[in-house]
């Protein structure tokens, strides 16, 4: 069986994530599945056995809520200190 599957870019809401939800019968009997990468395992729950797990939402999107407290202060005298300093430093230390 050739199986080639869409969506697996973002979430796998339609793709193998799907598949394997639904449809897991479709395996039944088949011994490999092949996928465009990902980590393979060796030896790890059966001796001498390779194992390439099927891979989806590898990629994604997320969404953060960040908040930041400091004192506050006036842009013509600003603080040495201050709220949105800690985002920028935040962003930065993330950024390397």
């Amino acid at each position: 069986m050739y199986l080639a599957v869409s969506d697996e870019e973002s979430r796998s809401e339609f793709g193998m994530k799907f598949l394997i939800a639904k449809h897991k019968e479709i395996f039944n009997g088949y011994e490999f599945v092949h996928n465009e990468g990902g980590v393979g395992t060796k030896d790890i729950i059966v001796k001498g056995s390779k194992i390439f797990n099927i891979q989806h939402a590898e990629k994604g999107i997320i969404w953060l809520d960040l908040e930041s407290e400091d004192i506050s202060g006036h842009g013509s005298t600003p603080p040495v200190q201050y709220a949105a300093l800690n985002f920028i430093d935040f962003l930065t230390d993330l950024k390397k």
